[in-house]
């Protein structure tokens, strides 16, 4: 299946195609708006799980169904850490090849759980803390009673400022639904490989995963050609 804006001629041979608004393309920022809006998540709302397919991806065999068994909320491939010699797994969480369970995602965004409580923002922004004024500490405070100014949309859109959505999907989503299960790291190093892929291939041995992003990036290039080459 196919994503594409409202009113574009796809020629999509045999997949389908889902359209969505076009506010929701042209840019990373505007994907990743997509992703963390519930209009993705209620299109699909007929499947358990989407597979989060960009065109930088690829996969390897047919582990598909295996995956979806496993009972995950969302996995992808993993993040790394790089406080440790050699660096380790930390979170399953590139967001372009990724598995994600539909109500498990809708459950996040339609949460009614505060991004953060008004007292928790009154110490937070105190002595010690931010150092804010007094006036604008009693401001924010006030302006955090207010769902509009404190639920996990107004995260959200403040979140994609200037990070990724997977990034709130990795660190943020149980905030707002304690029962959403992320996979751990050592799962999405068998899942699919992102920006280390030759540290991936060390740990794993050789042995390849479901799937793999970034695949064109020119650092990476060299590495992955010859494999994707193989499995043409």
């Amino acid at each position: 299946m196919f994503l594409a804006p409202a009113g574009m001629d796809v020629d999509a041979a045999d997949f389908r195609v889902q359209r969505m608004p076009r506010r929701f393309f042209g840019s990373a920022a505007a994907h990743g708006a997509l992703l963390g809006s519930p209009v993705f998540y209620e299109a699909f709302a007929e499947y358990e799980y989407v597979l989060i397919h960009h065109l930088d991806a690829f996969v390897f065999s047919d582990q598909l169904r295996e995956w979806c068994a496993r009972g995950y909320d969302y996995i992808g491939p993993a993040w790394f850490t790089t406080t440790t010699n050699p660096p380790s797994p930390r979170v399953a969480a590139t967001g372009g090849f990724s598995l994600r369970r539909i109500n498990a995602c809708l459950s996040v965004l339609r949460s009614r759980v505060r991004g953060i409580s008004p007292a928790d923002y009154w110490r937070a922004t105190g002595p010690g803390g931010t150092g804010r004024s007094l006036v604008r500490r009693l401001l924010g405070t006030a302006i955090k009673s207010l769902p509009r100014f404190n639920d996990v949309a107004w995260e959200m859109k403040r979140f994609l400022r200037d990070r990724a959505e997977d990034d709130f999907w990795a660190f943020r989503a149980s905030h707002y639904d304690e029962e959403f299960a992320l996979a751990p790291a050592s799962e999405g190093l068998a899942f699919g490989w992102g920006l280390e892929p030759r540290l991936c291939f060390e740990l794993r041995g050789g042995a390849l995963p479901f799937g793999c992003h970034g695949w064109s990036r020119p650092e990476n290039r060299d590495f992955w050609l010859p494999l994707l080459r193989s499995h043409a």
